[in-house]
């Protein structure tokens, strides 16, 4: 498990003064989640890649994510937040949650496990964010995390943040998350420019590549 360096600041909108290099992809002010990365540089080492997310929920959220919660079924256990290289995003689309089982959530392979949230505390006040049609999203919660150099894998390519919600299955005695559909993610682009230097960029839309 390696949990990212982290520096948590609540009450906190979009700075007019960074730069805004992410994208949610398929979440926008209708949705469940609300997301965001900014950063004053765009230019970094490569061990000291470090950026604002943002992100929360727009309210309304669904009882789905508990309501699978039985003897049965399955066990919500929480919200887990990871990071990780665009070309080992792979999504689940069929089942609600997905059909892959993991011995421990905190340890999946080419991810990186940021940190888990309850379904409480995900829901308040705390991690709440406001959207307006002519100045988007505005956030009560924001973090800063340093991206493992590790990452960074391609001469060009993307890293992903993500939340998904974790359950325990009973039937098969393991972990699986949300699929795509209640998954929150966003995608940054960074082309690796030599002498250790990342440069990161806001997509154009998509998959993340």
């Amino acid at each position: 498990m390696i949990v990212l360096a982290m520096a948590q600041m609540v009450g906190s909108a979009l700075g007019c003064n960074q730069n805004e290099i992410g994208v949610a992809y398929g979440r926008d002010g209708q949705h469940l989640f609300a997301y965001s990365v900014k950063s004053k540089n765009t230019k970094f080492n490569v061990d000291s890649v470090a950026v604002d997310f943002y992100y929360g929920h727009h309210g309304g959220f669904p009882g789905q994510f508990q309501d699978l919660s039985n003897p049965d079924n399955y066990e919500f256990i929480c919200f887990a937040l990871y990071l990780f290289e665009g070309q080992y995003w792979e999504p689940e689309f069929s089942s609600y949650p997905g059909e892959n089982v993991y011995a421990d959530y905190y340890d999946i392979n080419n991810r990186y496990f940021i940190k888990e949230i309850s379904y409480d505390e995900f829901t308040s006040d705390e991690y709440a964010a406001k959207y307006d049609v002519l100045f988007g999203s505005t956030y009560n919660h924001h973090e800063t995390n340093t991206v493992p150099s590790g990452v960074f894998v391609r001469e060009s390519g993307s890293f992903v943040f993500c939340v998904s919600g974790v359950y325990f299955s009973i039937k098969d005695a393991g972990f699986c998350l949300t699929n795509i559909q209640y998954t929150g993610f966003i995608s940054v682009n960074y082309d690796y420019l030599g002498e250790q230097t990342i440069l990161l960029s806001k997509p154009s839309g998509g998959i993340p590549r």
